[in-house]
C-alpha cells in the first residue's frame, strides 16, 4: 500500500494513517534495499570493466569539462557582459564623434564653405576617427599624469630625436627635458605646406609620423623626403648673422599625405633658456658662426636649395640652347627653300624653248 510516505517501505494502513513507521520496519526495509543493492553489483560487476586514464588525460579531461561549465553557463554572463559593455563604450564614442561631424557640416554648409574645403574638412575627421579614436591624446594623458611623470614619459618617447638636433647636441638634460614639455603636436592634411620659402621661421619641426617632402617653388619637383625623427627648420628659430637669409625660410615643405610634426616654437625656446644662463650663452656663440663655417654645417634645405639653385641655372642655358638651336634650324630652313625656289625657276628657264618672232617668219616665207 502507499500512502505517500516513501513508495520504498512496505507499510501497513494502520501506519499510514498515523504516519509513524517504526524504526525497527525502517532497518529490515534497509537491510532490504542493501541486498538488492549487493545483487545488482554482483551481476553486473563481472560484465563492466573500468578504463584507466592516465593523469594528463585526466587532468585535460576536468579542465574541458569544466571551462565548457563556466562557458554556457555563469561564464555566459560574463563574457557577454563585458563584451556589451565594450561595445556600449565604443558605440558611446563613436556617438559623441559623428555628433561632433554633424555640427561641423552644418556649419560649413550654412556658411556656404566651398565642397573642396568641406570634403577636405571631412577627411580630417576621418583620419582623426581612425588612427586615434579608440586611444586617448596626449593632452589627457598629461592632464591625468602626475607632471613628473608625463614629463619622464615625454623624456623617453623624444630624447633621442631631440638629441640629434645639431643645435641641442651640447645642451644639458634639463634643458631638454624643458624643451620636450613645450613640444605641440601638429597634423598636417595632404599637400599642405609646413613652411615656405620666405616666411619668417619662428618654429622648427620634428617629424613623428607620416612624411614630408621638400620642393621647389612651383611644387612641380621634390628634391627629398623626410620621414619620422627627422628634424628641419632648427636653423630658422636663431639669426644667425652669417645667414644672408637671416631667419628666412629657405625651401617650400610640404605634406605627403597626413603627418603628425611635433613644433617647438622660437618664444618657447627662449622662455626655457632663460633659467640656463650656460645653455644660453653656447647657443649665443653659435649664433656668431660665420658664413663659411654656416655654409659647412647648412642644414639640408639650405643645400638642397643650393643645388636647386645650380639645376635652374643649368636649366636656364639648356632652354637659351635650345632657343638658339630652333632659330638657327629655322634660319636655315628658310634659306633651303628660297634656294631650292631659285634654282627651279633656273631649271625652268633653261629648258625652256626659244620663240622666234614673228616677222622673221614673214620674210622667210616670202
Amino acid at each position: 500500500m502507499s500512502c505517500g510516505v516513501n513508495d520504498d517501505f512496505n507499510v501497513t494502513e494502520d501506519e499510514c494513517r498515523t504516519d509513524v513507521i517504526p524504526p525497527l520496519r525502517i532497518f529490515e526495509e534497509y537491510d532490504n534495499i542493501t541486498a538488492e543493492v549487493d545483487l545488482a553489483m554482483m551481476y553486473w560487476g563481472n560484465r563492466s570493466y573500468a578504463i584507466p586514464f592516465t593523469a594528463f588525460f585526466k587532468q585535460y579531461a576536468l579542465s574541458f569539462y569544466w571551462s565548457a561549465l563556466t562557458l554556457v553557463t555563469l561564464g555566459e554572463q560574463v563574457i557577454v557582459g563585458d563584451v556589451g559593455n565594450m561595445v556600449t563604450t565604443m558605440n558611446m564614442k563613436r556617438s559623441d564623434f559623428e555628433e561632433v561631424l554633424d555640427g561641423c557640416k552644418s556649419y560649413m554648409i550654412y556658411r556656404k564653405v566651398h565642397r573642396y574645403l568641406q570634403r577636405k574638412t571631412v577627411e580630417y575627421f576621418s583620419y582623426t576617427w581612425a588612427h586615434g579614436g579608440g586611444q586617448v591624446d596626449e593632452e589627457e594623458i598629461a592632464e591625468f599624469l602626475p607632471p613628473r611623470l608625463y614629463g619622464q614619459l615625454a623624456v623617453h618617447i623624444h630624447m633621442e630625436t631631440l638629441r640629434r638636433v645639431k643645435l641641442f647636441e651640447d645642451c644639458e638634460p634639463n634643458l631638454l627635458y624643458e624643451l620636450i614639455l613645450k613640444l605641440e603636436l601638429r597634423v598636417y592634411s595632404p599637400m599642405d605646406y609646413v613652411c615656405k620659402k620666405g616666411d619668417v621661421g619662428t618654429e622648427m619641426y620634428i617629424v613623428k609620423e607620416g612624411f614630408v617632402e621638400v620642393v621647389s617653388e612651383d611644387g612641380t619637383k621634390v628634391f627629398v623626403r623626410l620621414g619620422e625623427g627627422t628634424v628641419f627648420g632648427e636653423l630658422s628659430i636663431l639669426n644667425i648673422p652669417g645667414n644672408k637669409n637671416g631667419n628666412r625660410r629657405t625651401a617650400n615643405v610640404r605634406s605627403v599625405g597626413y603627418s603628425d610634426l611635433y613644433v617647438l616654437s622660437k618664444d618657447d625656446l627662449w622662455a626655457a633658456l632663460r633659467e640656463y644662463p650656460d645653455a644660453k650663452r653656447s647657443l649665443m656663440e653659435k649664433e656668431v658662426v660665420g658664413e663659411q663655417e654656416l655654409e659647412q654645417d647648412a642644414p639640408v634645405e639650405e643645400q638642397l636649395e643650393f643645388a636647386a639653385k645650380i639645376i635652374r641655372e643649368i636649366e636656364a642655358q639648356l632652354d637659351a640652347a635650345e632657343n638658339n638651336f630652333k632659330e638657327s634650324t629655322s634660319r636655315t630652313k628658310r634659306n633651303l627653300f628660297k634656294l631650292e625656289r631659285d634654282v627651279d625657276e633656273e631649271l625652268k628657264l633653261l629648258l625652256e624653248p626659244k620663240k622666234t618672232p614673228n616677222h622673221h617668219r614673214r620674210s622667210s616665207l616670202t
